[in-house]
């Protein structure tokens, strides 16, 4: 990072399909956070109306941003946000996209259909971790993100993420859903339906991720097979990921703020900056 870059503030947003994520950096430290809803058809003035509900002083005086940047998987609120963002940090906002320069080696196809956020757990994971890291976004979506030590992005998976593998059981089974089955049950063997649904959603959804992740190591040592020696860091984000973690002995450490830790990297980042 630019020495100068260490001590400007920067509002990091991370915009979901369900909240939008803020949080207030002097270079990459988090001095504040909050969230809200994802409001699709807010305007700039609203969305700005929350930041300063959500960080209140964090944006006066002495900790003003200076710039801002953010990621989006909805479309529908990019132009407000920008707006708002821009308004808060005196014009100097930027949004990044799956192509974003990012000191990583990146060779999704095409380079501009990977998702931002995913771009910015995989920088973000990378730098907490130094050598080969999986992340793994709990969300909306489950999404799995594989960089290797040397920086290289090397592949992934989407999957529909818990509750929305649950609301989909309920949308085509009416009796088959209640908000208390995204809970882990102390054991698989169920003997009534509330219990049947919490190990066959919670527990099936681990045993998804804990599989992908077996699969998604047997490969990489196959590349790389210097991974069977110094393994791989396996990082969880995500309103899901405390669950998860609790259920997928795999998981090494949950790390919430990780998107917005990976997008105030990448706002930072430039040509001499390096993540290796």
């Amino acid at each position: 990072m630019r020495e100068g870059a260490r001590a400007e503030h920067l509002l990091a947003l991370n915009i979901g399909n369900t909240f939008v994520k803020a949080g207030l950096f002097r270079g990459e430290t988090l001095l504040a956070r909050c969230r809200f809803d994802t409001l699709p058809h807010a305007s700039a003035s609203d969305y700005e109306d929350a930041l300063n509900a959500g960080l209140g002083d964090w944006l006066g005086p002495g900790t003003h941003p200076r710039r801002a940047a953010f990621v989006s998987v909805v479309p529908s609120v990019d132009a407000a946000l920008h707006e708002a963002l821009a308004r808060i940090a005196g014009g100097s906002a930027i949004q990044i996209r799956g192509d974003t320069p990012c000191g990583l080696e990146v060779t999704y196809r095409p380079s501009q259909a990977l998702g931002a956020d995913r771009l910015a757990n995989m920088v973000a994971g990378y730098a907490r971790s130094g050598g080969h890291t999986i992340v793994v976004d709990c969300g909306t979506a489950t999404t799995f993100n594989c960089v290797d030590r040397r920086a290289r992005f090397v592949g992934g998976a989407i999957a529909p993420g818990l509750k929305t593998a649950a609301a989909s059981l309920g949308l085509h089974a009416a009796q088959l859903f209640d908000p208390q089955a995204l809970v882990l049950p102390e054991r698989y063997l169920a003997l009534d339906t509330l219990h049947s649904l919490q190990t066959g959603i919670v527990w099936g959804h681990a045993c998804l991720i804990e599989g992908l992740l077996a699969g998604f190591e047997k490969e990489l040592t196959q590349l790389e097979p210097e991974v069977a020696k110094a393994g791989v860091k396996v990082i969880a984000t995500g309103g899901w990921a405390t669950l998860m973690a609790s259920a997928c002995p795999r998981i090494d450490e949950v790390a919430l703020d990780l998107t917005l830790e990976g997008v105030a990297k990448i706002a930072f980042f430039s040509e001499e900056d390096s993540y290796s």
